[in-house]
């Protein structure tokens, strides 16, 4: 199983997802909260990289 993680939920997670694969967002960087209400859903959401270390 293959999922993309990323910050930007525009490239990192729809593009993850328009190929086939899961498009995970870490809520650091270029994340914003409005991005949560574009449309784009993330098959998962991390608060940290230390969340996403502990959740896989």
């Amino acid at each position: 199983r293959v999922a993309l993680i990323g910050d930007d939920i525009e490239t990192d997670v729809r593009g993850a997802q328009q190929v086939g694969m899961k498009g995970w967002l870490v809520k650091t960087g270029r994340f914003r909260k409005e991005d949560l209400g574009r449309g784009i859903w993330p098959d998962r959401i991390f608060g940290s990289i230390a969340d996403l270390l502990e959740g896989i």
